[in-house]
């Protein structure tokens, strides 16, 4: 299985989007009002030309159940529904600050447990810290959002 590790802030939206698509009276921050159908167009490409796996890594995930983010990611052109979202992790025991990559890790071990082979994964990001996934990270400008370069470097390290 090959996997795409998905933010949503600054990656399906940008200060781009939103300096050319007036805001809805009344829309929430966490709407589809916020995603940029050309960048989930985008997204579906890299899953079309790789047959990926979509995972929800954004801190969306924990403003709205996987159902109703997979609804909302559709209503915007997600052709693919979401395989799952990685898991909201905070702090270690001794309190260091684990990140989206040890969130990303904690997914990975998870699914290896269950017997599930993860062969590829890219993880599209604009901003948060990743660690030691850092190398697999697509780092994606959230002034313009994603295009279609970060597409192509996605798909070269989901076919390595």
């Amino acid at each position: 299985m090959r996997v795409v590790f998905l933010d949503i802030d600054g990656v399906l939206n940008s200060d781009r989007y939103f300096e050319e698509v007036p805001w809805p009276e009344g829309a929430s921050w966490w709407s589809a009002a916020a995603i940029d159908p050309r960048a989930v167009a985008r997204v579906n490409a890299i899953v079309s030309e790789t047959n990926a796996r979509v995972v929800l890594s954004s801190s969306w995930r924990r403003r709205a159940p996987l159902d109703e983010l997979c609804a909302l990611l559709r209503s915007r052109g997600l052709e693919q529904p979401l395989l799952s979202a990685t898991p909201s992790l905070y702090r270690t025991p001794d309190g260091v600050r684990l990140t989206r990559g040890d969130e990303v890790l904690s997914w990975l071990a998870s699914e290896r447990d269950a017997g599930v082979i993860v062969d590829a994964y890219v993880v599209l990001e604009d901003e948060e810290p990743l660690g030691e996934v850092e190398a697999r990270c697509v780092r994606v400008d959230s002034r313009v959002g994603l295009t279609d370069a970060d597409v192509a470097r996605a798909i070269a390290a989901l076919q390595r």
